[in-house]
């Protein structure tokens, strides 16, 4: 259980806080049930999770789908960012170098409960554990997007894709006054877009009685999630930090969702 509570994160020189696992590339198969894999990332030196009996997902590095399973039977780690690891059974049929590995199961929840984020360099959260997820009664004023749904297997290899996030009673105050992702609730997730309307990595999204004060759209800009409910929410488009380049009746323009589907929400108040 992963829980932050009753904390003050400000002047940061990155995001406030990053919750993932690790995607490992696959190098080369050596046998029926025997692969080299690397850290490819050396953010990650250090990472390892091969110990006997854990479960594996196979997935697509450009669509992030996964498309096996497997149980490591035994590792041997050749160097920092190098192992060897043995399958209980035979390699899962269609693996191929390039294509990544991560852990699956034993995701933390968590809890984010009564704190401000502001006033760093970059976004509030990234969001990327596959169990529940609560964030609630916290104030953001990041220069980037706020709570930023982020993994991918190409660059910097962090396994994310959430199933249940709520987030509700926050308040996310003139988010996105820099330059870093776009919508006060975002996406960053590494898919090539022939995939958004198929890898659907991020599913589950609760928004709930929480305050948007906006200068500029979007509030929610997603691609490729599955089920997003929007409701008993406020946008405040008030003008007193920052000049107000969108019409809070726009919700074209308020809500850019891109291959996304069910999306729900009730009447938006408006102030």
């Amino acid at each position: 259980y992963l829980k932050i509570y009753h904390s003050v994160m400000v002047n940061q020189t990155d995001d406030a806080s990053n919750i993932h696992g690790v995607y490992y590339r696959i190098v080369d198969a050596l046998s029926d049930r025997r692969l080299c894999v690397e850290i490819a990332n050396d953010a990650q030196h250090g990472f390892d999770i091969f110990s006997p009996g854990v479960k594996l997902e196979f997935a697509s590095p450009k669509s992030l789908l996964t498309y096996a399973h497997a149980t490591v039977k035994s590792a041997y780690r050749i160097n920092d960012h190098k192992f060897i690891v043995t399958l209980a059974g035979d390699i899962p049929v269609g693996v191929k170098s390039g294509d990544i590995i991560a852990a699956e199961g034993d995701y933390p929840e968590v809890h984010i409960k009564d704190c401000y984020f502001g006033g760093n360099r970059a976004r509030g959260l990234l969001l990327g554990s596959r169990a529940r997820m609560l964030i609630e009664h916290n104030v953001f004023r990041t220069p980037g997007t706020a709570l930023l749904l982020e993994g991918d297997g190409r660059y910097w290899f962090e396994q994310a894709g959430v199933r249940d996030v709520v987030i509700r009673d926050n308040t996310f105050d003139n988010c996105n006054f820099g330059v870093w992702n776009r919508g006060a609730i975002g996406c960053g997730s590494g898919i090539e877009r022939e995939y958004y309307d198929r890898s659907f990595y991020n599913r589950n999204l609760l928004i709930e009685n929480t305050k948007f004060l906006i200068h500029r759209a979007p509030v929610l800009y997603l691609y490729s999630v599955d089920g997003i409910t929007f409701r008993g929410n406020t946008i405040v488009a008030d003008g007193k930090k920052y000049p107000c380049s969108v019409k809070p009746c726009d919700t074209d323009a308020l809500f850019q969702l891109v291959d996304c589907r069910n999306f729900t929400h009730d009447e938006v108040k408006i102030e």
